[in-house]
């Protein structure tokens, strides 16, 4: 396979002297060309960082990382292989793609202090080649699963997760029984649809439901976008990491699950105004809306992440 362009790497923000490949001897008794990233460190000497990439992406993954990170570190980003600008070679078992880490650092000849950045299986790989710590792999539905009985805290949660379930793990690890959670932050991968309506404000199109949840319970920002042609084979859809910090609080004082109702009832018809989306909330919601100090004839996606607090509060009494 072809190296990645100089124009494709300046476009993401990579130097293109950065780009390298090398013939790998393999555990299996063939030379595999591997396609990295390799930024160097002020001196020979210099700890190494490798960086390892899941699936389905490459070395590109990595971009912001590399440039930020301190010159005083060596930091290598391969591409697995069959992924990304290395060999493509079909299947890889995990066995294998261990073993392909271990012939690619060795023939790179990787020793000394080194640390380990890990996105997705990554991670198991890269933690059962290199003693780094310990690595507990569960196999289990994430819907199911209950982190909060395996994790102490302060939990810092990384994950690229597939966008069928994401938006729902994401509002279940904003809506635990009590709070603050088990998490202190979220960083998470979502298609960049989902990402906006999270960081959406007031008056906008993606303002809603999720945003509102996100924003009462946490500051959540977008960290990073990427293009399809981040991933290998490109997705049609474009992707955000977002970062969400929880809040101590909520934001405003409101009971949860009244908030989460009524905000639900308004945006199920946003184009109405709330004294019709909400007309069932209430006997008086004409009234009710004016006590919390919002115009009936106002739509919800005018309605401050405030606003739906006071109004749930005067729901409530």
């Amino acid at each position: 396979m072809t190296e990645p362009s100089a124009h494709l790497l300046g476009e993401i923000g990579l130097d293109p002297s950065w780009s390298h490949t090398i013939n790998v001897p393999s555990h299996d008794g063939q030379s595999h060309r591997w396609h990295y990233l390799e930024r160097a460190g002020t001196s020979d000497s210099a700890p190494t960082i490798l960086c390892l990439h899941g699936n389905p992406t490459w070395s590109f993954l990595w971009s912001r990382l590399i440039n930020e990170i301190s010159d005083e570190y060596r930091v290598v980003a391969p591409d697995h292989l069959s992924m990304g600008y290395s060999d493509q070679i079909g299947t890889r078992r995990y066995r294998d793609r261990v073993l392909d880490v271990h012939d690619f650092v060795s023939a790179l000849g990787i020793e000394g202090p080194s640390w380990l950045v890990a996105q997705d299986w990554g991670g198991a790989i890269g933690s059962t080649n290199f003693s780094f710590g310990v690595l507990d792999v569960f196999n289990a539905d994430a819907l199911d699963f209950d982190m909060r009985g395996q994790l102490t805290g302060p939990v810092r949660v990384v994950a690229n997760l597939p966008y069928n379930v994401g938006t729902e793990l994401l509002v279940r690890w904003l809506t635990p029984k009590d709070w603050p959670p088990f998490w202190s932050s979220l960083t998470l991968m979502f298609q960049k649809e989902v990402a906006e309506r999270i960081i959406a404000k007031p008056g906008t199109k993606a303002y809603g439901r999720l945003g509102i949840l996100a924003q009462w319970k946490s500051t959540p920002s977008v960290v990073m976008e990427l293009p399809p042609e981040a991933f290998t084979p490109p997705p049609k859809v474009h992707s955000a990491v977002v970062h969400l910090e929880a809040l101590a609080q909520p934001r405003f004082p409101a009971p949860a699950g009244l908030l989460s109702s009524t905000v639900a009832m308004a945006f199920n018809q946003r184009r109405k105004m709330l004294r019709s989306s909400l007309k069932s909330a209430a006997p008086d919601i004409e009234t009710a809306l004016r006590d919390a100090g919002l115009e009936p004839t106002a739509r919800a996606e005018e309605i401050s992440l405030e606003g739906f607090c006071a109004l749930a509060r005067r729901l409530a009494k």
